[in-house]
């Protein structure tokens, strides 16, 4: 859900972005949502957003599943979790036009 929420947001602001045009990209790639944005990424983040579209194949697929589950430790979740509260509120002040 986590994914989705960030996805949610990026497309969010590309239509806040794009009036116009506001229909964003049809992807869950998140480091792509954000490039289409021209969103101002740092290294840190960049990897957030990668790690965290990841979430989203490896919740689709089985086999995917079956090693992803295996990786979730409670320290590994709560970590993963902290991360997309960060980007969260990140794209929330986007959003609204904090910076």
């Amino acid at each position: 859900m986590g994914q989705m929420v960030i996805e949610k947001l990026l497309k969010a602001l590309y239509a806040k972005n794009n009036v116009s045009a506001p229909y964003a990209p049809k992807s869950h790639d998140l480091m792509y949502l954000a490039q289409k944005i021209n969103l101002t990424v740092t290294e840190t983040k960049k990897l957030y957003l990668n790690e965290i579209t990841r979430f989203n194949l490896n919740s689709r697929y089985d086999d995917c599943k079956r090693e992803f589950s295996r990786k979730c430790t409670d320290e590994y979740t709560e970590e993963q979790i902290n991360k997309i509260e960060e980007v969260k509120q990140w794209l929330e002040k986007l959003l609204k036009g904090e910076n």
